[in-house]
């Protein structure tokens, strides 16, 4: 299955081998081929980059900006003294994009970003960018929602519409599979946490191999999905420190632009 990814730029391509080997076995394959050779093409042309940049620069945090366009050093934006960690201000970029259900960089590692001497981020994305199903996007956003929110009934809803919850699923394999969600996410619900690749890694391979002897099958997009979050906890451990998670969400949730619909892909 790693040849789905065979598109990836160097550097990049090596990220596979933290993909549990369960997910395999779990996810659309044919899907991800197809969809695997979009992105090539996009890769290859860099031609969506500017695209999505446009897209997306409204909904930055503030002292985010895309590098070639003005943003950290204007003066409209807010002084830096108000502005969030650089850590936390990545960390709502994971979710804003998954919020505004547009197309969304999957790379965030640290080097795509340049740190300014007022603290500022120039994010310079590349090519490696996908669309998610808005059904899928959306359904992932209120599983965020559902978990810091403390909404039983809205996570247990998105993890339907997921396809992680049919109906043939026991009632203990209902809760062995809350459980797997509590270990990833439970650390950032009440009080901030270190971000390690280690755990991620570890509790993704779980709730694969959970599925997997289940049987239940899902979209190809986790995969693409896992990519991105991959990135993210590679960057945050590399800055170390420790992270409010919950509050960035709310932080992220709470930006008007981010509740509504991206523009057409011109």
């Amino acid at each position: 299955m790693g040849h789905a990814f065979s598109f990836l730029p160097r550097g990049f391509a090596s990220l596979v081998d933290y993909i549990s080997p369960a997910a395999f076995d779990v996810v659309d394959w044919k899907g991800a081929l197809r969809r695997s050779a979009g992105m090539t093409k996009e890769l290859v042309l860099g031609r969506g980059v500017p695209v999505v940049e446009r897209q997306l620069e409204p909904f930055l945090p503030p002292g985010v900006a895309f590098r070639g366009m003005p943003g950290v050093d204007d003066p409209r934006q807010n002084p830096p003294s108000s502005w969030e960690d650089p850590g936390s201000r990545v960390l709502q970029l994971y979710f804003i994009q998954l919020r505004r259900q547009g197309p969304l960089f999957l790379d965030l590692r640290h080097e795509r970003f340049e740190e300014q001497p007022n603290g500022g981020l120039l994010w310079a994305p590349n090519g490696l960018w996908t669309a998610l199903t808005e059904p899928f996007a959306a359904a992932v956003v209120d599983l965020y929602q559902g978990f810091y929110g403390d909404d039983g009934a809205l996570l247990v809803d998105a993890l339907g519409r997921l396809g992680l919850w049919p109906h043939s699923l026991a009632p203990e394999g209902r809760t062995q599979l809350l459980g797997l969600l509590e270990d990833h996410f439970g650390q950032g619900r009440s009080h901030p946490m270190a971000f390690e690749v280690r755990h991620f890694v570890g509790s993704f391979d779980a709730l694969f191999v959970f599925l997997r002897d289940q049987r239940i099958r899902v979209s190809e997009e986790f995969l693409f999905l896992g990519l991105m979050i991959l990135t993210l906890y590679l960057h945050l451990e590399k800055r170390g420190g420790i992270y409010d998670v919950a509050r960035c969400y709310r932080l992220a949730s709470n930006t008007p632009e981010s509740d509504g619909h991206a523009s057409e892909q011109n």
